[in-house]
């Protein structure tokens, strides 16, 4: 479903640590997904088919497309009609190809 917004993403978080060491360590509830950033806005083309809510301190808001705050980071994805979250968007902060942690660029 990310190949065509032709942007990088990657699974992060505890699927990725399972990936790493080829074997699942935990149950996971949800897949957690990354894009940069600067890519955010390309995640619009997901909104026929999903609802993307920002998650900010402890509320879910609806996205629309729009630009977001630096402090936005996250997104609660699930198929539209749905009840059940599928999956997480993270956003990374970058400076040009180098990731850079959001707590301490």
């Amino acid at each position: 479903m990310f190949a065509p917004l032709s942007i990088p993403w990657w699974i992060a978080s505890g699927w990725a640590i399972d990936l790493y060491l080829r074997r699942q360590t935990r149950a996971h509830a949800d897949i957690d997904v990354s894009v940069l950033r600067a890519d955010h806005q390309k995640l619009a083309a997901l909104l026929d088919e999903f609802e993307l809510h920002i998650a900010a301190d402890g509320v879910l808001i609806p996205w629309s497309g729009d630009e977001l705050v630096a402090e936005d980071h996250q997104f609660w994805v699930r198929r539209r009609g749905d009840e059940a979250w599928v999956f997480e968007i993270l956003l990374e902060d970058h400076r040009g190809s180098e990731w850079q942690f959001r707590r301490d660029h």
